[in-house]
């Protein structure tokens, strides 16, 4: 159920940056924006601090690899307004037939072993939790992935199901077209962060 206030109930400096951005992009805001900007203070500014140190902080992984581990949770999840998103950033670093076959059939998608192993993981992290064992860490570490890179692609997995969640149930529409292209270019150069002109002047909580 998409609620009213997520388009209209914004305060001023929110609906002041959403306009903005409409102005500078020349095509209406994405729905994630939207959440992020609505009551920042309670829920957007916090989770899209932990995204960004997630998707562009310090890793193990390059941001492509992040980003399709992000798209590929999302595919699992079949959200998609965030697959969309995701892929496209992913597919702006590195070639795109890599990350469809990576989204559809990890083992014969030509990524590093290192990838492969963390997708299948992420696989059975989204289709079967429960039935996670010592054996499933020990084969990704077996590839040479550190503990602590498998806990990032772990942290990245486990954002991306809420986000999932939250942008299925506000009816997220996938952007196409100038709109996608003009959003793979934000998420590229900016990242996830909140915009400053409501982090510092909207109180909205």
């Amino acid at each position: 159920m998409r609620l009213a206030a997520i388009d209209r109930g914004h305060d001023l400096p929110g609906r002041s940056t959403l306009r903005a951005l409409r102005v500078l992009g020349r095509t209406e805001v994405p729905d994630a924006a939207k959440v992020q900007i609505y009551r920042h203070r309670y829920f957007g500014t916090p989770f899209s601090d932990l995204l960004q140190d997630l998707m562009r902080g310090p890793s193990a992984w390059s941001v492509g690899e992040r980003e399709l581990f992000a798209a590929f949770t999302s595919a699992r999840n079949r959200c998609e307004f965030s697959r969309t998103c995701h892929q496209a950033v992913a597919e702006s670093f590195q070639d795109q037939e890599l990350v469809i076959r990576a989204l559809e059939r990890p083992a014969e998608s030509g990524q590093p072993i290192e990838v492969v192993v963390v997708l299948d993981f992420l696989a059975k992290l989204a289709d079967a939790p429960d039935e996670l064992t010592r054996a499933d860490v020990e084969r990704v570490r077996a590839a040479g992935v550190t503990e602590a890179a498998l806990t990032e692609a772990v942290r990245i997995s486990v954002a991306c199901h809420a986000a999932n969640r939250i942008m299925d149930a506000m009816g997220g529409v996938p952007p196409a077209g100038r709109d996608l292209t003009r959003i793979r270019w934000f998420l590229r150069r900016r990242g996830y962060a909140t915009p400053a002109s409501v982090k510092h002047l909207s109180g909205a909580g």
